[in-house]
């Protein structure tokens, strides 16, 4: 009697004897070894507790393959049919198909939930470093504090030549103090950008040592507790009559400036201002960038006379100007056109709402250390004053009042009362053309040596 053997591997057939039940041989058509069956024997026989568990019994004995003799089909389940070699797929179990499906599912929730924790989880990490590396605003002990950061003086990068007016005879550099890597970042005013205004030379010509007088400007506008960054140079026409006059014009931009976004929601406004003048108070409001650049006045622009350096700003750019000229004594003089020279009035007339009452206290303290009004006795400087009697923004009867305090300390204090509006198109002109001519006046024209051939303002380079 005979035993049939279906090969797993080529699913040939062929028939050995009894003697060779149970036992490996080679498959006659491919070479495999398979096992043969024991005729009436059960496939598997399981134990659990002791008890034997009998399985279904198959027809042969599954054979695991030899990796060493693949065989190009795919493994398939082998059902004898009319044609004993004919192939069909193993049959389709849709609850398993269900099953899977649902594993699946499961599988890609876990994961989305997984990213989502690992984004909320850097998301957080990274506001709470930028919360431990927001400035602090301690406004206790404040001219300590400016002493202390008088010492450190940052690394100047060269100029960079930017665009020349022709028609003006002004030639634009920039400089940026975070393209020099040896620049701590986070320093304040340590990522402020400058632009230096020079009257333009002929090819090959150059500017004497010590021959030109210069204006520092700080960026402004209408909130005095926040900065602002350079304009455009299209923007910049008023301080255009400087340099017509053989003046050096130093812009520079002040630390704490908001987002350039249209605020359809005061609450994102009074958010973003409050870190805004986080930054800004960190800077001395507006004094270390203005610092910064008169050190780099100092240092990189030689035809720049020492003693003829002066600072001058508009409405919260003024402000800039008088509580720097409060702290610096190196200056020649200060001019401030339609200031805010009083923060405590300027705090009520903004209507802080009432929920902000931590930022309203924090404005408050700096204004008691950093408000012009308040520093008075400081100012020992030339001052030009230029204010418009009817202006919304910042009342002139504050300015005047703040002159006649000014000149009870201070002798060289001008004060000019204009009838205009600050929006008239004749204002800037005017403004700006007599405080050329104050500082004309204050240090006498500046004669420019016969080396140094400049272009005629009109002219073509």
């Amino acid at each position: 009697m005979s035993i049939e053997v279906a090969c797993p591997w080529c699913h040939g057939h062929f028939e050995v004897p009894n003697s060779e039940a149970g036992k490996k041989i080679a498959c006659a058509h491919c070479d495999q070894l398979i096992r043969v069956r024991i005729p009436n024997h059960p496939e598997v026989v399981r134990f659990k507790n002791k008890k034997k568990i009998r399985v279904k019994k198959a027809e042969s004995i599954a054979v695991q393959p030899n990796p060493s003799k693949p065989f190009p089909f795919p493994a398939a389940e082998s059902i004898q049919t009319g044609n004993r070699h004919s192939l069909q797929p193993a049959p389709h179990d849709a609850e398993d198909d269900l099953s899977t499906k649902r594993v699946s599912q499961v599988a890609v929730l876990a994961a989305a939930m997984a990213t989502l924790g690992v984004v909320i989880f850097l998301g957080v990490g990274i506001w709470f470093l930028g919360m431990l590396r927001r400035p602090a605003v301690n406004l206790t002990d404040l001219d300590t504090r400016i002493e202390n950061k008088g010492l450190f003086v940052p690394v100047f990068p060269e100029m960079e030549k930017q665009k020349t007016i022709r028609n003006r005879g002004i030639d634009i550099f920039g400089v940026d103090l975070e393209a020099d890597s040896r620049n701590p970042y986070n320093i304040p005013a340590g990522s402020m950008k400058l632009r230096v205004f020079m009257p333009a030379l002929k090819d090959r010509a150059e500017y004497s040592p010590g021959s030109l007088t210069c204006v520092l400007i700080p960026s402004g506008g209408p909130d005095f507790f926040h900065g602002y960054p350079l304009k455009p140079v299209e923007q910049l026409d008023e301080l255009f009559p400087y340099v017509s006059a053989g003046m050096v014009v130093v812009h520079f931009s002040t630390d704490g400036e908001l987002p350039q976004a249209e605020y359809k929601n005061k609450t994102y406004y009074w958010d973003d201002s409050e870190t805004a003048f986080r930054k800004f108070a960190a800077a001395d409001g507006g004094c270390e960038n203005a610092r910064f650049a008169l050190e780099f006045t100092l240092r990189k622009l030689p035809m720049v006379h020492p003693g003829r350096i002066y600072i001058a700003g508009k409405f919260s750019g003024g402000s800039v100007a008088l509580q720097f000229a409060a702290r610096e004594p190196r200056l020649a003089g200060c001019l401030a056109y339609t200031p805010c020279v009083d923060f405590q009035k300027q705090i009520e007339r903004n209507k802080i709402p009432a929920i902000r009452q931590d930022f309203i206290g924090l404005l408050k303290r700096f204004a008691e250390q950093n408000s012009p009004s308040v520093s008075v006795e400081k100012i020992r400087c030339p001052v030009y004053l230029f204010q418009t009697r009817q202006d919304e923004e910042f009342p002139f009867e504050d300015t005047q009042q703040f002159s006649t305090m000014l000149k009870a300390f201070n002798s060289q204090v001008v004060f000019s009362l204009l009838a205009a509006q600050a929006s008239d198109p004749a204002f800037d002109h005017i403004e700006i053309m007599n405080g050329v001519n104050w500082i004309i006046e204050d240090v006498s024209p500046v004669v420019l040596p016969k080396a140094i051939d400049m272009i005629p303002s009109g002219g073509a380079r």
